[in-house]
């Protein structure tokens, strides 16, 4: 599995993510641009949209999927 940026403009403060596996989107966030940091809003592993308060950990409360650990593409 590995996450495709898609730039937004320099107003946005962070790029929107999707995550590919086998060539498909399969989930979706958000990478900050001032730390780099990677929020998690739907599961690529599970498919469930994470609980709001572990958005911002990148970790899905589901099925603890940590998008941290995956390449950039």
């Amino acid at each position: 599995m590995k996450i495709r940026i898609y730039k937004t403009s320099k107003d946005h403060d962070s790029d929107e993510i999707r995550f590919i596996d086998n060539g498909e989107e399969k989930g979706f966030g958000f990478k900050a641009k001032d730390d780099g940091k990677i929020g998690l809003e739907k599961c690529p592993k599970c498919g469930k949209e994470n609980y709001a308060m572990n958005v911002l950990s990148g970790v899905c409360t589901w099925c603890s999927f940590d998008a941290n650990k995956i390449k950039f593409e």
